[in-house]
């Protein structure tokens, strides 16, 4: 039995005759043929048993590359060797798989969500991969699972043990990207899992409450008053969310609101209560419900 033997048995899926040829020959699991290892043609034949098992044979070195200078990482993530990835992720320095960066400025994580491959980024999170790095261009994982509203992705990195979904350091915040853009179904998951729902935004002082408000999005509405948002914090202009939900003319949601016992005679900047605005616009509905 040589090297070609065990090839071949790799390429046919006999597990048992692999065992068979690297027990009595155990300096082949690193022996190059063609230009790659047992390992990396197991891979490259889809033989993800067989990989799993030689990823745990005794004396194999995960950290060599084929003839086209591809790490098993990369070859893994290439034929969607989903157990393997996940294995190489626990197994290699974290160095290795977090902090490197592809020619295009993505890690291994960042590039999987872009390319929507939720079966890769699910095996990094089980890998125990780092969530929380951002591409060369400043971008995190959940930054762009949202931008490119992917909620699958967006649920598996939720999974992650450390994942953070506050106010990064290029200022960008999950949930007021999602209110901000009306994407209901993403905010939804990110307030389920703990997102701060009272942040505001640096440009008006806007809470996720005040977007959903000026996007006439009910159910955003609701949930976030349930959740217990604050109804008393007030935008650049001093605009109540009761303010706002005059300024829409939207009845459903100034009911809400007023549900909730919120103080509907506060003064904006312009010295306006919100009576006082929905008088100027001859709003009558909301007249009838401040009054």
């Amino acid at each position: 039995m040589d090297q070609s033997d065990l090839f071949q048995n790799i390429k046919n899926g006999n597990i048992e005759k692999c065992r068979e040829i690297l027990s009595s020959q155990p300096n082949l699991i690193n022996k190059y043929f063609y230009g790659v290892t047992p390992l990396m043609y197991s891979i490259e034949c889809e033989q993800e048993e067989i990989a799993f098992e030689l990823c745990q044979t005794s004396g194999v070195d995960l950290s060599l590359k084929d003839n086209l200078d591809s790490t098993l990482l990369e070859k893994s993530i290439e034929y969607k060797m989903f157990k393997i990835i996940e294995y190489l992720c626990q197994n290699f320095k974290k160095s290795v798989v977090n902090d490197y960066y592809l020619e295009n400025g993505e890690t291994y994580l960042t590039s999987a969500i872009k390319s929507g491959e939720n079966q890769t980024v699910k095996a990094f999170v089980n890998g125990k991969i780092d969530v929380n790095k951002p591409n060369k261009s400043n971008q995190y994982p959940i930054q762009l699972a949202i931008k490119f509203n992917k909620i699958s992705i967006l649920k598996e990195l939720l999974k992650a043990d450390n994942v953070y979904i506050g106010t990064f350091d290029n200022g960008y915040n999950p949930l007021l990207d999602a209110c901000e853009n009306d994407m209901t179904d993403i905010a939804l998951v990110l307030i389920e899992n703990g997102a701060d729902i009272n942040i505001c935004d640096q440009d008006q002082n806007w809470t996720p409450l005040m977007h959903a408000i000026c996007n006439n999005n009910e159910i955003l509405v609701s949930k976030l008053l349930e959740n217990g948002c604050d109804l008393a914090m007030v935008d650049f202009n001093r605009n109540t969310p009761v303010h706002l939900a005059v300024l829409t003319e939207n009845e459903y949601i100034l009911r809400l609101l007023l549900k909730y016992n919120v103080n509907k005679n506060l003064e904006n900047s312009e010295n306006l209560t919100p009576l006082q605005i929905a008088q100027l616009n001859d709003d009558e509905n909301s007249i009838r419900l401040l009054s």
